[in-house]
């Protein structure tokens, strides 16, 4: 599953601090139920024309969320200081499978490439234990990869000895898709910028893109009609739910994109479902990091029913 916000949500808060905290609410929710990747998109006039990109919102919004996802003991290596990540330490960690401590024994771990440990036949990997993982495979210096531990392998990774031999942990690199698509897995989310909302739809990284859109809107059907009449027809690999911004929704954002055909009073005609996922509500607006975590969870009986596992 995918979820796609704008970055225009960070608007709301003053302060570099409460847009952590901001984005830190996003990653929480999407972890929690399982998000596979997060899109965050340019939905302004004068984001898209900014002149330094890097101090944007979307970018903020971006860097944080890739911050967050990565595992802590890669942090020091894949992610040096900025700002923009001063308060990322306030944050309750997100927790996810693949955020494993030493002692945990698993089949998989994310690493990164070690400096001046590669060479023709192979490299060695920091994956988080006490010694470092030897991969049979040229791999760049620096980069983050997952590694299937051999099974050889297993009972030595979770030894805690600091004097633990480096080749006695054995690896392959494979792809990060892998422990959800063979094990079941959840493996975290990947982070995508787009700078338009109409590049949500076209830049999708999966083979043969998105095959089934839902988009949330106050102005949506019901949400347990609609879906009560549509889960019994509708099936999906790769489903996207579109998230508008806090002042004026998904019609605002497909307004500010001149290279869309359709406007905003249309948005409906873009999706598969058009719903609003938070009806009654007690309050008079739903903040957009409010509705992506209540309407994710009351999407999950019909992404369990309709979706389709890999």
């Amino acid at each position: 599953m995918s979820l796609a916000i704008p970055g225009s949500l960070l608007r709301n808060a003053q302060s570099r601090e409460l847009k952590t905290a901001l984005v830190g609410q996003v990653a929480r929710a999407c972890a929690i139920h399982e998000v596979d990747e997060i899109v965050v998109f340019v939905d302004s006039a004068y984001e898209a024309s900014a002149p330094d990109a890097d101090k944007t919102p979307s970018v903020f919004f971006c860097r944080l969320l890739q911050y967050l996802e990565c595992p802590s003991y890669l942090r020091k290596d894949l992610f040096p200081f900025h700002q923009d990540l001063k308060f990322a330490g306030l944050l309750p960690p997100l927790d996810m499978p693949h955020h494993m401590r030493r002692e945990d024994v698993s089949l998989f771990r994310e690493g990164v490439v070690v400096q001046d440990k590669t060479s023709a036949d192979g490299c060695y990997v920091n994956v988080g234990l006490s010694s470092e993982c030897y991969v049979p495979r040229p791999l760049k210096a620096g980069v983050r990869v997952t590694v299937r531990l051999q099974q050889s392998s297993l009972a030595s990774s979770s030894s805690s000895s600091s004097s633990s031999s480096s080749s006695g942990i054995r690896g392959d690199a494979v792809a990060p898709s892998l422990p959800r698509a063979s094990h079941g897995l959840y493996w975290g989310y990947q982070t995508r910028l787009a700078r338009s909302f109409k590049e949500v739809f076209e830049a999708c990284p999966y083979s043969g893109g998105y095959d089934f859109l839902i988009g949330n809107s106050d102005k949506g059907a019901n949400l347990d009609e609609k879906l009560s009449s549509s889960s019994s027809k509708a099936s999906f690999r790769h489903l996207l739910v579109v998230f508008g911004s806090s002042s004026g929704g998904i019609e605002a954002c497909v307004d500010a994109d001149e290279t869309l055909p359709t406007r905003g009073a249309d948005a409906e005609t873009l999706f598969d479902l058009y719903l609003n996922l938070c009806p009654r509500g007690g309050s008079k607006a739903v903040r957009t990091e409010e509705a992506v975590l209540a309407g994710l969870a009351r999407l999950q009986s019909f992404i369990h029913i309709a979706g389709k596992k890999e």
